[in-house]
């Protein structure tokens, strides 16, 4: 940290350029040392340091595994510029120590953990820890910026392997579900599709991109499926919003229990708690979500939805 000030170009492509400080605060320091804010270059520079050793001091890192993350910022001609920077990072299951540095919108992250983590939950915890720099700095620059991992080095074995840029959710899919990765024809249906289905499908893409978000985007996708089986007639918005719901799980084949408990896991983020749902809560959304997508495409194709198994775990 404390390292010049960064020129980025201007995201509307005018060649004018704004200068940004982008900053990585780690989330315990934000929340207690209120002498950071306004401090001079040379002061913040001199807490990062004492954060750092205090850091390093409580979380003895030496037999951890460390794995090295690259990526992109995109479109690439943004020319993102992040400092060297450390802070800790992981989720309710695992404790990472992360040092972040992105050079001309080229991503690179080393991550001390203590314990080993599959690709699909490193990444996870590696995107959670881009998105607030480089969301500022979009902020900054009224622009919007994509994050795209590509490599992963575990160093102790020398592995280096790509990132997926698919996640493994209803790999195997659970016992009822239609939706079979692999076996999905890719006939797109043009003729069938309404503003309903194109919803939740950009809903169920921003569910993957934003992990902190997947359970509202995976909500909304369903939300925007029942707006189609709602009763128009009725007037009361509460008697039309249960009636669709019914009408859709009964059209679907989807037990409302299920819809339960995805809108209590959608609760808290969308009334501004900020949560870090793990890989296994996420996993479980998006295959209800996504299956419930799918059985709404079939639906509106014309298919008998009579002999479907019903939907009823997740």
């Amino acid at each position: 940290m404390g390292a010049d000030q960064d020129h980025l170009p201007d995201a509307a492509g005018t060649g004018l350029r704004e200068q940004v400080t982008p900053v990585a605060v780690d989330e315990k320091r934000s929340q207690t040392d209120t002498s950071y804010m306004g401090t001079t270059h040379q002061n913040r520079a001199s807490i990062e340091r004492s954060v750092r050793e205090k850091i390093q001091s409580e979380w003895n890192t030496d037999d951890w595994v460390t794995y090295v993350v690259s990526g992109r910022i995109l479109p690439e001609r943004c020319m993102v510029q992040l400092p060297k920077t450390s802070c800790r990072a992981g989720n309710a299951s695992v404790r990472v120590m992360a040092h972040l540095q992105i050079a001309d919108s080229h991503i690179s992250c080393s991550c001390q953990c203590e314990r080993e983590l599959s690709v699909f939950e490193l990444s996870d915890i590696v995107r959670n820890l881009i998105f607030f720099p480089t969301d500022y700095i979009a902020f900054v620059n009224r622009a919007q910026y994509e994050v795209v991992l590509d490599t992963y080095h575990e160093i102790s074995t020398n592995t280096i392997d790509l990132i997926p840029v698919f996640e493994p959710f209803l790999d195997p899919p659970p016992e009822g579900y239609l939706f079979t990765p692999g076996e999905v024809p890719f006939d797109i249906p043009f003729a069938s599709a309404n503003n309903a289905l194109m919803t939740a499908l950009h809903d169920l893409g921003q569910a993957l991109r934003f992990p902190r978000r997947t359970m509202e985007y995976c909500r909304m996708s369903v939300e925007a499926i029942r707006f189609h089986f709602d009763l128009p007639e009725e007037k009361k918005w509460r008697t039309r919003w249960l009636g669709g719901e019914k009408a859709m799980c009964a059209a679907l084949r989807v037990d409302r229990s299920l819809l339960r408990w995805l809108e209590r896991e959608a609760a808290p983020g969308r009334h501004g708690e900020p949560l870090y749902n793990d890989w296994q809560t996420r996993s479980a959304a998006l295959q209800l979500s996504w299956e419930m997508v799918f059985r709404f495409r079939k639906f509106l194709d014309g298919e008998n939805t009579s002999d479907w198994p019903l939907v009823q775990q997740i």
